[in-house]
């Protein structure tokens, strides 16, 4: 999952860690840590996760305007 979303190892592991504050500022929310498992399931299924990057990109641009990129 770290290589997926381009974070260190130990940012990824300490999302689940809650016993240090350090660990506590990091924790994922829900919402993000499930797109994440949606995209881990889409590349294990052989997506092109970069395709879907781009596309996404486009779309953030097309709703949001490239000022709030």
């Amino acid at each position: 999952m770290a290589r997926l979303i381009g974070s260190p190892i130990a940012t990824v592991r300490s999302w689940g860690a809650s016993g240090s504050s350090e660990a506590r500022k990091r924790v994922m929310n829900p919402s993000a840590r499930r797109l994440l498992f949606i995209l881990l399931a889409l590349q294990r299924d052989g997506h092109d996760l970069d395709e879907i990057r781009a596309e996404a990109r486009r779309l953030e641009r097309e709703y949001l305007g490239d000022e709030n990129i």
